[in-house]
């Protein structure tokens, strides 16, 4: 603390990761056994990470600031032997935070947020072995991956602690998606992790939790966002765009006179959206139904539960540009019902008890105080 209003805070991290793998594929080609060396490979990674930071947190009877910056040094070096490729990374960069919010009535706040953050590639992402899924399908990594950088802020109103609109915009350089690119002379298919130029996204937040009943209550988001994908493709420039929506609605009721019967219903909708030049072009509803009962004094409970109540959880995915230009359709096996019964042996009210007995305890020893 610096004074009765101002702390200051200040720490330090580091982290090492090393990482050895090695991948050996063998041929039978008559009696012989043979090293296929287009699939043999064997991949090294260390990265290291240095960081150190100061946060400032000052505020009054409405009003609250904090503010801080986050300093770290990245080396990272990866080697693919076989494929004779070093990715090898060095950088300092600073990470800026802040945060306001102001009381302007006993029920209605306003407030604001900004960070830079970064996102460092997952070890799987740059692995760059080859998986083949099928003859015509292979899956592999990228270890010439960079981190994403991504600056993030909003603005937001909150009233009566149940009802908040905001708008925020974010701006990624760099961000990672898997992407199918097509080898039209060989028929193959590979699915590899890449560095988009930047991804922009901005939007409207709405969220809103109440309750209908006594008994009855529900929740309610919705967002509606713009992307724009940026990257170079093949030394060409592409861009694509896309607004969407995605919306969460819950609700959960008690029901009979003693509450021993509850509901619970989630649905969530996502309408066509864009994810890395890759569009989900149908609309998908998930969908979820919950129903439990408490029987035999409280020591059973019966349950049912129903998932992908109107099967739209399937999704449709194209990628369409230059001479890409590939759908999948994936069925999800997720559709079920399920029947459940939970009993408790023994005797149930011990934990009750010993709540009481504390609490007796309690009651003795401000008695004897008195």
């Amino acid at each position: 603390p610096i004074s009765e209003n101002i702390k200051l805070e200040a720490g330090g991290k580091s982290s090492l990761v090393q990482t050895e793998s090695m991948i050996v594929q063998r041929d039978i080609v008559g009696d012989l056994e043979l090293i296929n060396l287009n699939n043999t490979d064997d991949f090294n990674y260390e990265e290291s990470v240095v960081a150190g930071y100061l946060n400032l947190n000052t505020g009054g009877e409405k009003w609250e600031f904090n503010a801080g910056i986050r300093a770290e040094q990245t080396n990272v070096e990866g080697i693919s032997g076989m494929g004779n490729i070093r990715n090898k990374q060095d950088y300092l960069e600073w990470f800026p935070s802040a945060s306001a919010s102001y009381d302007i009535l006993e029920e209605l706040k306003i407030y604001s947020n900004y960070s830079r953050k970064v996102d460092r590639p997952r070890y799987t992402e740059l692995n760059p072995f080859q998986f083949f899924l099928n003859d015509n399908t292979i899956v592999t990594g990228n270890p010439e991956l960079q981190p994403i950088f991504t600056d993030k802020g909003n603005i937001g109103i909150t009233f009566q602690d149940n009802y908040t609109f905001e708008f925020y915009y974010q701006n990624s350089k760099g961000k990672i998606f898997e992407i199918p690119f097509q080898d039209n002379t060989n028929n193959i298919t590979t699915f590899t992790p890449v560095n988009l130029e930047r991804t922009i996204e901005y939007g409207f937040d709405f969220l809103t939790y109440f309750d209908v009943m006594d008994n009855w209550g529900l929740t309610l988001i919705t967002s509606f966002y713009f992307t724009k994908d940026e990257g170079l493709i093949d030394s060409i420039e592409i861009e694509q765009e896309k607004w969407a929506n995605y919306s969460i609605l819950e609700s959960n009721v008690s029901l009979l006179k003693d509450r021993s019967m509850s509901v619970s219903l989630s649905m969530i909708y996502s309408s066509p959206n864009l994810q890395g030049f890759q569009l989900v072009d149908k609309s998908q509803l998930y969908s979820d139904l919950s129903i439990s009962k408490t029987v035999l004094k409280g020591k059973g409970v019966l349950s049912l539960a129903v998932s992908d109540i109107f099967n739209k959880q399937d999704f449709y995915v194209r990628t369409n540009f230059l001479d890409q230009n590939s759908y999948i359709f994936s069925n999800l096996d997720n559709r079920y019902v399920r029947v459940g019964f939970r009993y408790k042996f023994g005797n149930t009210k011990l934990s009750t008890n010993e709540k009481e007995l504390s609490k007796d305890e309690r009651d003795r020893l401000e008695k004897r105080s008195n």
